[in-house]
């Protein structure tokens, strides 16, 4: 069987993406934080386990072939999908939803989902906007339309959606990454207190803004940002005693916290305690040019992308490297970076740049799919499938990873393990036409002949990207004149 070296880097890889467009559950690290968790009508003690997904794609994607104009079934499709790391098809599930259906409370909070992990606030706030506008009733969107509203600073809405769910449904239940990095599910009560707290502050209603930060810590005694909402108003209050333990609270949790830190470094100098002061507004300050470093890396990072669409490659990769000048850990800049030297045919550097980029963010699919592309290249099969084992581990859903685990695992002649991942990976992405001609070609050699299968595969595949006929053996490209 004839095949060509994976082809994701003909679709310049999906990090052609700018900062904040990449795929979830590992979100781009943007100077914003989230105000608050992802919020869910149910609880879910685990995260689906990938052959749980993989079945649950399956199942979506054959109620899709059976129903085509089902709109539902193309938000399970979608949802399925995101859950899969796959949030580009899972987009695309969710627009057919809404075409379908505009009305589809489900397809609009998946959309609203995808946008909010790739920190575009206002998408997301209309998206929940459409939910809470032909679904009243769903106070699920109402809280996730609130934690929006709060992000772009419109407060008064804000505020009338947390009280819409405080009022209706208190004991909602949310989710959210805890301090020991486990899910932990809590009242939605517990986020939306600490939500209007912000915004009373921001009104400049201390004494009610109080209110609500007590009331969420009644919730959760450690919740970080309800105790820096509290810290903050025993500051004005002059109680800089009071501010500094909640600021120390917030640190043990979270070290790097900026407001904490500084918001100690005031109390501590309200205080007297001079030198304790200045050390924590050291930390402060290194902390602030990290943050700005890193506002500066994705700028240079977007730059970079650009650049690369222009087919500058050159420029493209300078520019990445200054990007990772103000901020070395940047994994997707390491990513860009080893993406365009691939293209340039530094091989080895590439190697290096995706090797830094799954150190600094560990699960990191696209960087590890793309490492064993590389490898692949060189030669180094073993490397190869054990990246791509990698990415799939991250990303169960993501065709192109079960595609070019399938072409290394055909270099090693273990056919029957490639045939499973080709299948994977057509019923991932039917519409993906590469998955197709490779696993006709895959039957056809094993055979010994273009049986019927074989024939259909390639077929369906050719009529997808004619293209693709170059990577035919020539008695059988024969067969498709």
């Amino acid at each position: 069987m004839e095949s060509q070296l994976p082809v994701k880097f003909a679709l310049l890889i999906v990090a052609l993406a700018l900062a904040g467009t990449e795929e979830r559950p590992l979100w781009p690290q943007m100077a914003s934080q989230s105000s608050g968790p992802v919020a869910a009508s149910n609880p879910v003690a685990t995260p689906p386990r990938p052959e749980q997904i993989m079945a649950a794609i399956a199942k979506a994607r054959g109620q899709v072939q059976e129903h085509p104009s089902d709109a539902a079934a193309w938000a399970k499709l979608g949802k399925s999908l995101q859950l899969g790391g796959n949030p580009l098809e899972a987009g695309e599930a969710y627009d057919k939803a809404v075409s379908l259906d505009p009305r589809l409370a489900e397809a609009w909070s998946g959309k609203g989902e995808l946008a909010a992990q790739q920190e575009k606030w206002w998408l997301a706030a209309a998206d929940y906007s459409k939910v809470v506008t032909d679904a009243p009733h769903n106070d699920s969107a109402h809280f996730l339309l609130g934690q929006m509203l709060l992000q772009v600073g419109d407060f008064s809405r804000a505020d009338q959606e947390f009280k819409t769910v405080l009022n209706r449904s208190p004991h909602l239940c949310c989710f959210c990454a805890g301090p020991d990095k486990k899910t932990d599910c809590g009242s939605a009560a517990l986020f939306a207190y600490a939500g209007l707290g912000q915004v009373l502050m921001q009104k400049g209603d201390l004494a009610g803004a109080e209110k609500m930060f007590r009331e969420a810590l009644a919730r959760n005694s450690s919740y970080p940002q309800a105790l820096i909402g509290e810290g903050q108003i025993l500051l004005r209050k002059n109680q800089p005693a009071k501010a500094a333990k909640d600021f120390e609270a917030v640190l043990r949790l979270q070290p790097d916290s900026l407001p904490a830190t500084n918001g100690l470094a005031t109390a501590l100098r309200q205080s007297g305690k001079t030198h304790r002061a200045e050390n924590e507004f050291n930390k402060a300050r290194e902390l602030f040019r990290l943050q700005q470093s890193r506002l500066q890396a994705e700028e240079k990072n977007n730059r970079g992308l650009e650049l690369w669409h222009h087919g500058d490659l050159s420029a493209a990769a300078q520019t990445f490297r200054r990007a990772l000048d103000d901020a070395p850990d940047y994994a997707m800049a390491h990513n860009n970076l080893g993406s365009v030297l691939y293209l340039m045919g530094d091989a080895e550097g590439a190697s290096r740049e995706f090797s830094a980029a799954v150190a600094d963010r560990p699960g990191y699919a696209l960087a590890y799919d793309n490492w064993g592309i590389v490898l692949l290249g060189q030669g180094d099969v073993e490397g190869a499938i054990k990246r791509f084992t990698a990415a799939i581990a991250a990303a169960p859903g993501d065709a192109n990873a079960h595609l070019n685990l399938a072409l290394a695992l055909e270099r090693e002649g273990k056919d029957k393990r490639a045939e499973s991942q080709l299948r994977l990976a057509v019923e991932l992405a039917p519409q993906m036409a590469k998955p197709h001609v490779e696993l006709g070609l895959l039957l056809a050699s094993r055979e010994g002949t273009l049986s019927p299968e074989a024939r259909q595969q390639i077929g369906q595949g050719l009529q997808l990207d004619p293209g693709l006929k170059k990577i035919l053996p020539p008695k059988i490209s024969a067969e498709f004149n």
